[in-house]
């Protein structure tokens, strides 16, 4: 990550005035929560690397490739099993490398980092209705990107990004895995220097939610990352979020998974340089 953009976002964060921001004591993070393993100080100081979405495979015709394989060899109720077993599952991804900052109190709308009100390219895609009903903006609250549906079973090259659907193929699925990848940061200062470069304290974080039929689906919300506390450099974090995960209990074929970008408290700040969806699917229920 260059130094540019890291400067570029400094000028639009919002500079500490007489008020920094502030906040109640620490919040007890939840015990499913990433945060609950220690984290180094250094990572304060030392930017992490690229995501490399290197977990995005095997392919649809990898799958049907290995599953005619093992169909030729073993029974066919057998077949799901051992695909399942083995997390053979074909994905679908999605991934938004539009520059925004989510501020806790919003005046005229979320804004891009490089100037104008923020908007994620997929208004179009997902419908007005959804728009106006599952995906509102508001103080402290920005949807950033939202999954392929569920079921979906297609390829997309490395550069597409909120690509429509036009080239994923559907059928009936059932959800396995998602990882979401995030790079992002806060605004880079507060007056709790006793937790800078820690999770400790921080008010700036990402939820999922399932989106179905232009509406939230109750209950799904989860919180899945919060932001290094006063961090000076984007960070990556990667959240993998198994079937038992209690949003994705929730999830049927066709929801899609909304990735919000979330500030707490006057002065927080959650901004956002890129982030991906990968949703993991398969045609049988095991």
């Amino acid at each position: 990550m260059g130094a540019s953009v890291s400067q570029h976002a400094d000028r639009w964060l919002p500079a500490p005035l007489n008020a920094s921001p502030t906040a109640p004591p620490p919040q007890t993070l939840p015990a499913s929560s990433p945060l609950s393993q220690p984290k180094g100080f250094m990572s304060y100081f030392i930017p992490s690397s690229e995501p490399t979405h290197k977990h995005r495979h095997p392919t649809i015709h990898d799958a049907q490739l290995i599953y005619a394989y093992i169909a030729s060899r073993l029974p066919g109720e057998l077949v799901g099993r051992v695909m399942d077993e083995a997390e053979i599952w074909p994905v679908c991804w999605r991934a938004q490398r539009a520059k925004m900052a989510c501020p806790s109190r919003v005046k005229g709308g979320i804004n891009m980092l490089d100037g104008g009100l923020w908007e994620t390219g997929q208004e179009a895609e997902v419908g007005e209705a959804a728009v106006e009903r599952g995906l509102r903006c508001r103080n402290g609250e920005a949807w950033y990107l939202v999954s392929s549906p569920i079921g979906c079973f297609g390829e997309q090259e490395e550069e597409q990004e909120a690509e429509t659907e036009e080239h994923e193929m559907r059928r009936k699925a059932w959800v396995k895995k998602v990882v979401i990848e995030t790079s992002s940061r806060d605004q880079g200062w507060s007056d709790h220097k006793q937790h800078y470069g820690t999770y400790e304290g921080s008010h700036s974080w990402f939820e999922i939610s399932l989106l179905r039929n232009d509406q939230e689906v109750p209950g799904s919300r989860a919180e899945i990352q919060f932001n290094v506390h006063a961090g000076q450099f984007f960070k990556e974090h990667t959240n993998v979020l198994l079937r038992d995960h209690p949003t994705l209990r929730l999830a049927k074929d066709g929801d899609r998974v909304v990735l919000w970008a979330k500030a707490l408290y006057p002065g927080w700040v959650n901004a956002v340089k890129e982030a991906s969806i990968t949703v993991y699917s398969a045609p049988f229920p095991y």
